[in-house]
């Protein structure tokens, strides 16, 4: 039994309803026709590529998505073929001893690092002044030199002095190792010289304390804090060794920028550069763009000797006999067939012309030679500056730079901080005496209020001996001292030609970064200045 259904298409209506919306439906097509893409506009605004892309009810074809893919490879493939192009031409310049660059625009880059440390001494300058107030009736201290043009000065002139004793020292190392210890190997010569010039470091450091009268200037003897006027002096001992290094540092760094300037190949001189060719080019005319052709050479040579047969035979022997010498460019200053070497007297008006263009192409020679050897100087330098920093100088980011002399700042800072807090308490307690301290009672300020009697009696108050802070004293430099000098060792050793090219620039700042800010603010927290 087979039953039959029979379904009406939902766009089949009767023929009332179609005649009697039958301008309707006419004027809803032609709009709905309209929408989709297929009237008059439409077509001047779209494509059939296009309409079946924003269409919801159109799929995309597997052949869309294997050309938008091969697309995406073919755009990946020019970025991966870019890519190794430059790498090829900067290995192919590294070979010839050259590099891509402007060397205005390395100058204008390394303007930063000055600039950078410009802003960063002057907002630490200031911050004192800003956070920590003084309090009121501090005493003024007497001085020739307005404040702080005396600590400027004294820092300055200590870190100039350790500068010119580097050299002495490092050359002392030399001959300590060589000769009594019998250590040739340039290691041990750089670590005892290394840790020569920490210890003076630190003993110039502790110098600038004295010299400024630093102890004598407190009002009472206690644990000093960020209320004691020397607070701000110590603060300006630091900056004033950290502006000393980092001057020397800046105009050393534009020097080896300068080391760089006869081996900078701009972009637009790439082309005419390789076009020349290098083929037959010395080594040393490579590295200073100075090239010779062998073809314009050996053309050249054949020009100027004999042609030569290449068939055997009696005539080609006396062919092959070496060819004479040339005839010189220059006349001699005498005849020939004169039996004098050197005449007594010139014979002709046309001497004193050959004298001096003999002097000419003397002064020439001469000055070539100036040439050669400076720019022999400069490849020297600029291979020993790349064995120190184990890549080229010019290829080191300037934002390293830039942190670098921020972390000079910031380590001088912690160090003569944490260093003349030490000093100041072990002063403290050698200056002092067994006599009793009287004070009425314990004061939560910072300084402890205390006055000593004749007699030592006082009525109503409390009287101890200065003996614990006679201990205190030598008991904070036993601690402090080893641990600074075992940091800056650290640190020193760090920027060391043992360690430097091995770790990376990069990551020896990044490390003097952390330790720096360590040290800053241990710094700060003995001196009371972060509570």
């Amino acid at each position: 039994m087979r039953v039959r259904f029979s379904l009406k298409a939902p766009w089949t209506k009767k023929s009332s309803d179609s005649n009697s919306n039958s301008n309707v439906g006419s004027s809803i097509n032609v709009n709905d026709r309209n929408e989709r893409g297929y009237g008059l506009g439409s077509r001047l605004y779209s494509s059939p590529e296009r309409f079946r892309n924003e269409s919801g009810y159109l799929d995309r074809v597997p052949e869309d998505d294997a050309l938008n893919s091969e697309q995406e490879l073919g755009e990946i493939e020019d970025e991966d073929g870019d890519e190794d192009e430059e790498e090829e031409l900067e290995a192919q310049l590294a070979a010839e001893g050259l590099y891509r660059g402007s060397f205005r625009r390395l100058l204008a880059l390394y303007t930063f690092v000055p600039l950078s440390f410009l802003v960063a001494f002057i907002f630490l300058a200031f911050l004192p002044t800003w956070i920590y107030s003084l309090p009121k009736n501090q005493p003024e201290i007497s001085s020739v030199l307005p404040f702080p043009l005396p600590e400027l000065a004294v820092s300055a002139g200590l870190w100039s002095l350790s500068y010119l004793l580097h050299t002495f020292i490092y050359s002392f190392s030399v001959f300590l190792s060589a000769t009594i210890c019998g250590l040739s190997h340039y290691s041990f010569s750089t670590i005892l010289s290394t840790i020569l010039q920490v210890f003076l470091c630190l003993v110039l450091r502790l110098v600038s304390l004295p010299i400024l009268l630093i102890p004598h200037h407190l009002l009472v003897i206690h644990t000093p804090t960020w209320a004691d006027p020397d607070f701000r002096r110590v603060w300006w001992i630091a900056l004033g060794w950290a502006a000393a290094e980092a001057a020397v540092a800046i105009k050393q760094g534009y020097q080896n920028v300068a080391l760089y300037r006869d081996v900078l190949v701009e972009e637009k001189d790439e082309e005419q550069f390789f076009g020349l060719g290098l083929d037959g080019a010395t080594s040393l005319g490579r590295i200073y763009g100075v090239t010779t052709h062998a073809a314009t050479r050996s053309s050249r040579d054949e020009s100027l000797s004999p042609a030569i047969d290449p068939r055997p035979g009696p005539e080609s022997a006396a062919n092959n006999a070496p060819p004479a010498p040339p005839p010189l460019s220059l006349p001699l200053p005498f005849p020939v067939e004169s039996n004098e070497r050197m005449p007594l007297l010139h014979r002709n008006s046309e001497n004193t012309s050959n004298i001096s263009i003999n002097e000419d192409i003397e002064a020439s020679l001469e000055l070539r030679v100036d040439e050669d050897l400076e720019q022999l100087m400069a490849v020297r330098a600029r291979d020993e500056l790349e064995k120190y920093y184990g890549v080229s100088f010019i290829q080191i980011p300037v934002f390293v730079s830039c942190l670098q002399r921020a972390n000079d700042l910031l380590f001088s800072l912690g160090i003569t901080l944490t260093l003349a807090f030490a000093y100041v308490q072990l002063t403290a307690g050698a200056s002092t005496t067994t006599s009793p301290l009287s004070f009425s009672g314990w004061s939560n300020s910072h300084t402890l209020p205390w006055s000593t009697t004749a007699t030592g009696e006082s009525t109503g108050t409390i009287s101890i001996s200065i003996l614990t802070l006679r201990l205190s004293g030598p008991r904070t430099a036993k601690i402090v001292l080893p641990l600074v000098f075992f940091i800056q060792l650290i640190m020193s050793l760090l920027h060391s030609r043992l360690v430097l090219p091995k770790a990376g620039v990069h990551t020896v700042v990044y490390i003097g970064t952390l330790i720096s800010l360590g040290l800053f603010f241990a710094g700060l927290s003995v001196w009371g200045a972060l509570s």
